[in-house]
């Protein structure tokens, strides 16, 4: 199981900076790069020198998190894997009225399907490596 970085679009809105910052705890082996100005090709390179080898790379609209897109890159590739996961609905720590105390990283996931979602399971499964 490798590292995975959790990148957003280039100047992101700060709910979608939350986003992120509330996700990164929640799956093993995940770090937050701030992408910032970094084209893609930038951003696999640092990428590739922190050791990892998968990016999961969320757009937005309306300043909300929308999409989910998952990059694989190596030494001289980039390559965009044909999963696009929609994010509809989130709601962040900070939009509820309860105190939530975070307690660290995880160091163990699974990935349950609910109703007939069970593709979007298994994308999530096999690209985060976990059950």
């Amino acid at each position: 199981m490798g590292l995975i970085v959790l990148t957003s679009s280039r100047n992101s809105g700060i709910r979608m900076r939350q986003f992120l910052n509330e996700l990164e705890p929640a799956i093993p082996n995940a770090v937050k790069v701030n992408r910032g100005r970094l084209s893609i090709t930038d951003l696999a390179g640092k990428v590739l020198s922190m050791g990892a080898t998968r990016i999961i790379y969320f757009g937005s609209r309306g300043g909300n998190p929308h999409i989910m897109r998952f990059i694989k890159v190596g030494e001289g590739f980039i390559e965009f894997l044909p999963y696009v996961v929609r994010i509809l609905g989130v709601k962040l720590l900070i939009d509820m009225q309860v105190r939530v105390k975070q307690v660290g990283k995880s160091r163990s996931a699974i990935v349950i399907s609910l109703g007939e979602y069970f593709d979007v399971a298994d994308v999530l499964s096999e690209q985060l490596s976990v059950p």
